[in-house]
């Protein structure tokens, strides 16, 4: 091989890697478009996905969102403390720092629900006839 068949060869070869390297940036701008859509700060998880959901999700509802007027809310009763409890620390917990005075006191319910009480009547003969759940007296 002389010098100039050489060159030839280098320079097809530098044509060749240039179209693909064109060809791997246009892949490149592809994949970034699409990822795109799915980093979007802006837009919520179900709506990343590419395809306009809110129209298929809405569609035939023509009614307005929430209670409707004159529904009367229900709200549970309080329960009432039978005991309490004054909970301090004079150390954190994870590192052992010495805490120093409060700048927040806290107060809260805890409810603790117990399970339930299962009833069941048998017959003289041992066969079940019901099986109720009983609730406990508060």
């Amino acid at each position: 091989m002389d010098k100039d068949e050489t060159i030839k060869q280098l320079q097809d070869l530098n044509e060749q890697l240039k179209h693909e390297i064109d060809l791997l940036k246009e892949y490149i701008r592809e994949l970034e478009a699409r990822l795109a859509k799915y980093e979007n700060a802006h837009t919520p998880p179900s709506l990343r996905r590419g395809r306009n959901r809110k129209k298929e999700q809405n569609e035939g509802f023509k009614g307005t969102p929430g209670q409707k007027i004159g529904h009367k809310g229900v709200t549970r009763s309080h329960a009432k403390p039978d005991k309490q409890v004054e909970v301090t620390a004079d150390r954190c917990p994870d590192c052992g720092t010495e805490l120093g005075n409060p700048f927040r006191i806290e107060s809260r319910i805890i409810e603790e629900i117990p399970q339930p009480i299962y009833i069941r009547a048998e017959t003289a003969d041992g066969t079940s006839l019901t099986e109720t759940k009983a609730t406990t007296p508060r």
